[in-house]
C-alpha cells in the first residue's frame, strides 16, 4: 500500500469520526436550545408570578390594616364624644348651658 492510499484511508477514517462527532455536537446544541427556551419561559412565568404575589401582598396588607383603621376611627369617635360630654358637663356646672 503506498503512502497516498494510506493517507486517503486515514483521512476517510478521520472524516467519518469527525462526522459522528459533529452529529453528537448538533444534537447537544438542539438540546441546549430547548433548555434555553425552557429557561426563558420559566423566567417569564416567574416574572408574572412575582407581580401576582406583590398584588396579593398589597391586598393582604390592606385587609390586615383594615381592622386597625376601624379601631382607630372608633377610638377617635369615642374620645371625641367623651371630651364633648366632659365639656358639656363643665359648661352645665358653670351655668353656661
Amino acid at each position: 500500500m503506498d503512502d497516498a492510499t494510506r493517507a486517503l484511508i486515514e483521512t476517510e477514517a478521520r472524516s467519518k469520526s469527525n462526522m459522528h462527532r459533529l452529529d453528537v455536537v448538533e444534537k447537544k446544541l438542539e438540546d441546549y436550545g430547548q433548555v434555553i427556551t425552557s429557561i426563558q419561559l420559566l423566567a417569564q412565568r416567574m416574572e408574572s408570578m412575582e407581580k401576582s404575589v406583590n398584588e396579593i401582598n398589597t391586598d393582604v396588607k390592606a385587609l390586615k390594616d383594615a381592622p386597625g383603621e376601624w379601631w382607630k376611627t372608633l377610638l377617635k369617635g369615642a374620645l371625641g364624644a367623651l371630651v364633648g360630654a366632659v365639656i358639656m358637663y363643665l359648661c352645665g356646672r358653670w351655668g353656661l348651658v
